[in-house]
């Protein structure tokens, strides 16, 4: 005789749907706890980021978020809620990789600046949301993930990478396409998002932020800024102003640049979301000012307004 086999209760959509919410929220916190421990806790202080933490993520994952929300309450044929939490978990994973080289560039002072592994960064990146899926599948013993979402948080985080500066100063995303879908679009709106969606402060600090990260010989210098000869401060301070002046240009660059990025959204969506970018103006004004002001400064006062600790 056979064994009867005993029935497994079947899962409603409701309790799908909240075994889904549960592993979004705990692959967010997994990709917080990388960035944590990887990049602001990490053994080599040069391996610790201004720029790329747990703050920027958490930004990017909020942004994310408002932008589908945005489409899903415009059209909600458009996208579901669990369409809204893939772009979400695709946001938290974006950043967790972020190798790099020493770029030492001779000239009168040694110039060290930090070359990450682009496109390698954001792939690798990507694998480690795929993991992390594919480990939530096997936990339950079912599918809490399918083979699209994982394909589609894939195509999202590997929209982030970063192409050339253009004639309009501003980063291209060369994996971002007329077809991309709406949760890869939103992804990369959200990476570049600041100018126009958090405005002037938030846009501001990003800038200096990145700089800090970037330019690693200047960081070691305004340590022992007292030690400086005048020629040197000079030297630094003139690719700290020069930056400065380039914020303002990169703001106008992103603005001049969304109605192409926002392609591929429907109808009242697209304007929907367009909608949200109206910080620019304010961004590129309070930029100018801040480039302006930052002319006038000393290293030892421009380096403490940029968020140096000397």
């Amino acid at each position: 005789m056979f064994k009867k086999l005993e029935s497994q209760p079947v899962e409603s959509e409701r309790e799908k749907e909240s075994r889904f919410g549960l592993y979004i929220y705990k692959g967010i916190e997994e990709a917080l706890e990388k960035i944590k421990q990887r990049f602001e806790q990490a053994k080599n202080p040069d391996d610790n980021l201004d720029f790329h933490n747990r703050d920027h993520t958490n930004k990017i994952v909020q942004r994310v978020e408002y932008i589908l929300s945005t489409i899903q309450h415009a059209d909600s044929s458009l996208l579901t809620s669990h369409d809204v939490k893939i772009g979400c978990l695709a946001g938290a994973f974006h950043d967790v990789i972020q190798n790099y080289d020493k770029d030492k560039q001779d000239g009168k002072f040694e110039k060290i600046i930090r070359k990450r592994h682009t496109s390698d960064n954001e792939k690798d990146s990507a694998k480690e949301a795929i993991k992390f899926m594919k480990q939530a599948n096997q936990e339950e013993g079912k599918e809490v993930f399918t083979e699209q979402d994982m394909k589609t948080v894939q195509e999202a985080i590997e929209a982030t990478i970063p192409g050339d500066i253009l004639k309009n100063n501003t980063v291209i995303q060369p994996n971002l396409t007329k077809d991309s879908s709406l949760i890869t679009r939103a992804v990369a709106l959200a990476d570049l998002g600041a100018a126009g969606l958090d405005g002037a402060e938030a846009f501001l600090a990003d800038g200096d932020n990145f700089f800090r990260e970037e330019n690693m010989d200047i960081a070691d210098a305004v340590k022992n800024i007292k030690n400086l000869t005048n020629e040197q401060k000079e030297y630094y301070k003139k690719r700290m102003i020069t930056w400065a002046e380039f914020q303002p240009k990169f703001a106008q660059g992103r603005k001049d640049s969304l109605d192409k990025e926002l392609k591929g959204i429907p109808g009242t969506a697209k304007d929907a979301v367009r909608a949200l970018f109206n910080k620019f103006d304010e961004s590129i004004q309070a930029a100018q000012e801040r480039a302006e002001k930052r002319k006038t400064m000393s290293l030892e006062e421009l380096a403490e307004d940029m968020g140096y600790k000397i």
